[in-house]
């Protein structure tokens, strides 16, 4: 299952840029290595090397990371000694993300 996006605000001019702003409802069965999160997904361009992404951390030691290279939202679970990827098939659709993207280029 796919991340569920919905719109907060944007697409918004600010300086440069164009800005975004979706919540991300998770999946109920999250994919180790995360979940596919792309530009184009936002409206923005999937060719813009200046692409980026701002992540809220969420409640109860969840930790939002975005990996620029696959285009992917991942998940951790953090700890006082430790942070571990969320280990696939653990459902966390009880968790949402707020994401906020900028990008040189709209779709």
């Amino acid at each position: 299952m796919a991340i569920t996006l919905t719109k907060v605000y944007g697409p918004t001019v600010v300086g440069d840029r164009w800005e975004v702003c979706y919540t991300a409802a998770l999946t109920n069965s999250y994919t180790t290595g995360g979940d596919s999160l792309k530009p184009s997904d936002l409206g923005l361009s999937d060719n813009d090397p200046a692409f980026t992404v701002t992540l809220e951390p969420l409640a109860g030691g969840w930790l939002p990371t975005y990996d620029y290279t696959a285009k992917k939202l991942m998940l951790w679970s953090a700890s006082s000694s430790a942070s571990t990827q969320v280990v696939s098939t653990t459902d966390v659709s009880a968790q949402s993300v707020r994401v906020t993207a900028k990008s040189k280029y709209r779709n």
